[in-house]
């Protein structure tokens, strides 16, 4: 949606409530991910298991941009 909104030269009318709610998502779920984390793991591994928790989420945020770099950088 968010690339329709930019192809289509919508306004922030559009384009801001998009932006938001792909914000919220993360935004509620993280906190929850990380005490599940803290919970799980005893205390020696907890900085391993959160890092590794962030990680992860920011290999899904950005992973889905790699093909998508590497097909507009061919034209």
């Amino acid at each position: 949606m968010l690339a329709w909104c930019i192809a289509a030269s919508a306004g922030y009318a559009v384009l801001e409530p998009a932006i938001c709610m792909l914000g919220m998502g993360p935004g509620l779920i993280m906190p929850n991910m990380t005490m599940a984390v803290h919970n799980a793991l005893l205390a020696a591994r907890r900085g391993v298991g959160t890092v590794m928790v962030g990680l992860g989420l920011l290999m899904l945020a950005f992973l889905p941009e790699v093909p998508l770099a590497t097909t507009t950088a061919k034209r």
